[in-house]
């Protein structure tokens, strides 16, 4: 990882220019760049907006790390008051978490307890709706150090027969493996190429060796006896060249478009996520909402120096 990611990512951890570049009016540009509102109806409007595209989303509510009960609280019944936006819209149910988000700073328990909660109430939707194809709670993944707590959680709802679906990073060393254990059960896994600083004992470093491992993670998950059994590759990337390669792949193991998806960040590529639902391809946005954006939209900056001109317009008002 670069010196100017490594650094933007340094910039999302201050709490201190958190609270200075939210509380700037002329920053709302970079927040709507990368942000579907601050609100859950705000949000559902854009996700509405998006499905008279024909795109879908994953929905994502702002905040990580969170240590004190009242954060806790407050990111729970924000991830319930956007489920409930979705149905009344009657827009699918595919939410993106993150362990530490919903309790895993608190324990193991109080993590598997509250996605058991929400991986509830989206299959009691899913059932009422009768769309299982787009109902899911997708456990996101972070640092290294949550990788297994993830993996774990993920397998247990599973064995509840919960709509449950997870991240993998292709750069980690142990995802090759970590893939070859999920296949049997998994319902749906997202494929990114991972965004942390990690070390190099622990992840590829060179982007070279990043994008082979991906391709070789994505064909294996596009193997043919995938088909047929419910399970829902997704590959989570704005690189064409990759975007091509599986396609390939796709095709050659006798994939229908509509039955892998590409998923992109919102506000990132637009015109690529569109040319991709044009060609029948199924495509979902990571559409994140809430009004904590600050951590969120300057990663993204980190993964493309171009979109440093909305920080600029941010510091200068305008």
């Amino acid at each position: 990882m670069g010196l100017w990611q490594k650094t933007m990512i340094g910039l999302a951890r201050s709490a201190r220019l958190k609270r200075f570049m939210q509380s700037r009016a002329g920053a709302g540009a970079l927040a709507r760049r990368f942000v579907g509102g601050g609100e859950a109806p705000a949000c559902a409007g854009q996700a509405a907006a998006l499905a008279g595209e024909g795109l879908d989303v994953s929905w994502y509510v702002l905040g990580e790390y969170v240590a004190d009960e009242a954060g806790l609280a407050e990111n729970l019944a924000a991830i319930r008051a956007l489920i409930q936006a979705a149905e009344a819209a009657s827009l699918p149910l595919h939410v993106s978490v993150d362990p530490t988000q919903i309790g895993l700073v608190q324990g193991p328990d109080r993590l598997e307890a509250n996605a058991r909660a929400l991986a509830g109430l989206l299959a009691a939707s899913s059932a009422a709706r009768n769309r299982p194809r787009d109902t899911f709670l997708m456990l996101d993944m972070e640092d290294h150090e949550v990788t297994e707590a993830t993996l774990a959680l993920h397998e247990a709802l599973r064995a509840e027969d919960l709509p449950a679906a997870v991240t993998l990073q292709a750069y980690l060393h142990r995802t090759p493996d970590d893939l070859a254990r999920l296949l049997p059960r998994a319902g749906m896994i997202r494929l990114v190429k991972g965004a942390f600083a990690e070390p190099a004992r622990l992840a590829l470093t060179a982007r070279s060796e990043i994008d082979a491992r991906y391709l070789v993670l994505a064909r294996r998950m596009l193997a043919p006896e995938g088909r047929g059994r419910g399970f829902v590759p997704v590959f989570a990337t704005h690189d064409e060249a990759l975007i091509e390669r599986i396609e390939e792949a796709a095709e050659v193991s006798g994939w229908a478009k509509g039955d892998y998806e590409f998923e992109l960040l919102y506000g990132v590529r637009p015109a690529l996520a569109r040319a991709l639902a044009a060609a029948g391809h199924k495509v979902r946005l990571y559409l994140p909402c809430g009004r904590d954006w600050w951590p969120y939209a300057i990663r993204r900056v980190g993964e493309n120096p171009r979109n440093a001109v909305f920080v600029l317009r941010a510091l200068l008002g305008g």
